[in-house]
């Protein structure tokens, strides 16, 4: 840099032992110079950064900028910088979820953006994995801790070499020729060779239609060969029941098989032989003893609060993708879709308004073309002018409404979410009677901004997004929780309508109210993890409406003409812009079928009137 900028003029002019300047710096190589001299400061200055404590939320926004920095989102690059703002994104938003506000050193930043850019990548090592199931085949195996061989009974393995009769190697072998029980046996002797710490095998060994008090088949050939070459002491056959619920899993007698081998954690199979225990005789009773820790105590059932407000959002998606464990659709994140984006709707224009909530609300002046650039990257917004004007849109409409005084609090809205900003969040848990012998304890977190300078205290529910029955419903649940812990503050809920914000204010309606409210919406979710639940949001919703506004003279008919109201919002006869309706949704049709939840007409009144009948504002 000295050369280039003072050359080799003036050498006399140099203190003595400064080493004297290369002038070879022109030109072209000036600019690639000057990259350099940017790129160093830039990285001292990041190392400058690095080198403080900082709050998660800080962090976040130092390795946004870092990101901006070192970083250009091209064809060949925007999905790695992509994940990595993702990965940034956590960490803000576990900022945010949790009660952390002290501050904390690099490292642990380091080590949370790493592990959640392992769980993107899938770049971990094969022995990094807790469990790897595979085929036992030759070369397969790598040590392990454990190793767990499955299937191992005679006739099932090793394979047999059953040819076609026209294959030449079934009358006339060679060597080097492929032999699947070889094979068979060379895999299962790596395998052996592979436990490090323990080797199970197991395999059916019981015939369901012979005595089942002694096994009748025998291991494989190979199993039958290990034990023998091992002694009595090392190979312990252990003999597992044909039911999980078998009350030798839960016997406690000194000396019994259930002391060493057989056990089980499964509270679920403990109360099943429990209660296949209550119709059997006294001296039934005196041979295997159910183990009774427990029997007299209350079942405690642990809920989370966001889990109970999914619920709500879709019940046959809970049920199908929580007790089931299964999906329904295919989504890949990661994909993008067959046309270009030119105006975002649905979850996209949620997310990008989301940002430019969280830009505008924020203390100083925002930066719009850094967050522009970022939705950008992310593939959040359209390219070129179309993109760009679009966005500027949404950042002057969301301005605008910004603006917007809450009712009730007389300031704005922009000042209440900088107010709600700089409280931490609380957690709680709060536990709930539902009957004699069950307890039901919700975990979830609180925020509320507590009373000062004459003002009283409130939590603010904002999202720039439709008014929906559903979102309504969320923030009441929210609000009876925060009631039931103790954080009886006014919850102001203001979502979009048209070109408005429409306001609500929900208060307590009583500490012993307010936990019978929730315990309602806790036996929905319960009953909701045995089958799926007739209820759809906006359906029940628009049902309810009707059936209020109904000038019927009688029960029957206000039910009827509610009921065509609902059928109406499941299946519309037209479709405009808007969010697709809840006939299209997989998890719906899969539950209710094209004819919607209404088949037990009943159940679908009661469950509406159990969500929504109340005194307050739940339904649009």
């Amino acid at each position: 840099l000295l050369g280039y900028a003072y050359g080799r003029a003036g050498d006399s002019a140099l203190p003595d032992g400064v080493p004297l300047p290369c002038d070879c710096v022109e030109g072209d190589n000036a600019v690639t110079l000057g990259r350099l001299a940017r790129f160093v400061a830039s990285l001292e200055d990041f190392a400058d950064a690095c080198a403080v404590t900082r709050t998660l939320h800080a962090w976040a926004d130092e390795l946004d900028k870092a990101i901006g920095t070192f970083f250009v989102s091209t064809n060949e690059t925007y999905q790695e910088v992509g994940l990595v703002r993702a990965a940034v994104h956590k960490l803000r938003a576990s900022s945010e979820g949790s009660a952390l506000a002290d501050p904390v050193a690099l490292a642990v930043v380091r080590d949370f953006v790493a592990s959640r850019l392992q769980d993107v990548l899938g770049g971990d090592p094969l022995g990094a994995n807790a469990v790897v199931f595979s085929a036992l085949r030759p070369g397969s195996s790598i040590p392990r801790e454990i190793v767990c061989l499955l299937g191992m009974a005679d006739g099932q393995f090793p394979r047999s070499d059953n040819r076609p009769a026209y294959d030449l190697l079934r009358t006339e072998r060679r060597f080097g020729d492929r032999s699947m029980r070889q094979e068979d046996r060379m895999a299962f002797l790596e395998a052996v060779l592979s436990a490090r710490r323990r080797l199970y095998i197991s395999y059916v060994g019981f015939n369901l239609d012979g005595d089942l008090s002694k096994p009748e088949i025998p291991p494989s050939v190979t199993v039958a060969e290990l034990m023998e070459a091992f002694e009595a002491e090392t190979v312990q056959p252990v003999y597992h029941r044909l039911q999980p619920h078998h009350p030798a899993y839960f016997t406690h007698r000194e000396g019994s098989e259930a002391q060493g081998k057989l056990f089980s954690y499964s509270t679920t199979a403990c109360e099943t032989a429990r209660a296949l225990r209550i119709g059997r005789s006294e001296s039934e009773e005196a041979v295997t003893k159910i183990a009774e820790t427990g029997a007299t105590a209350a079942l405690v059932v642990e809920i989370e609060l966001e889990k109970l407000i999914t619920f709500f959002k879709n019940p046959a998606k809970a049920f199908y993708t929580g007790p089931l464990g299964a999906r329904l659709e295919i989504a890949l994140e990661s994909a993008l879709e067959d046309q270009e984006t030119f105006d975002q709707q649905g979850l996209g224009k949620y997310a990008v308004n989301a940002a430019i909530v969280d830009l505008l609300a924020a203390d100083g002046q925002p930066d719009k073309e850094r967050l522009r650039r970022a939705l950008l990257e992310n593939g959040m917004l359209a390219l070129g002018q179309r993109g760009k004007a679009w966005f500027e849109e949404q950042i002057e409409t969301i301005d605008e409404a910004l603006k917007t005084t809450v009712d009730g609090l007389d300031i704005t809205l922009k000042e209440a979410l900088q107010q709600q900003r700089t409280v931490t969040p609380i957690s709680h848990t709060v536990s709930l009677e539902l009957d004699e012998d069950i307890t039901v304890r919700l975990t979830g977190t609180t925020v509320s901004v507590p009373a000062g300078d004459g003002g009283s205290g409130y939590t603010l529910d904002f999202r720039y997004t439709s008014d929906q029955a559903y979102e309504r419903l969320a923030c009441w649940i929210r609000h009876l929780f925060s009631c039931a812990a103790g954080q009886a503050a006014p919850r102001f809920y203001l979502r979009r309508k048209k070109d408005k914000i429409a306001q609500q204010c929900f208060n307590g309606v009583g500490s012993e109210a307010d936990s019978q409210m929730l315990v309602r919406y806790i036996r929905l979710f319960l009953d909701g993890q045995r089958s799926v639940v007739p209820f759809v949001s906006d359906v029940s919703a628009s049902y309810i409406k009707a059936f209020r506004k109904s000038k019927a003279d009688t029960e029957s008919a206000r039910r009827d003409e509610a009921l065509a109201k609902a059928q109406g919002t499941w299946a519309p006869f037209e479709h405009e812009n808007g969010p697709p309706p809840p006939c299209s949704d997989s998890y719906y049709r899969a539950a209710f079928g094209e004819a919607g939840p209404f088949a037990d007409q009943a159940r679908f009144h009661e469950v509406a009137v159990a969500v929504f009948e109340n005194d307050q504002p739940l339904v649009p």
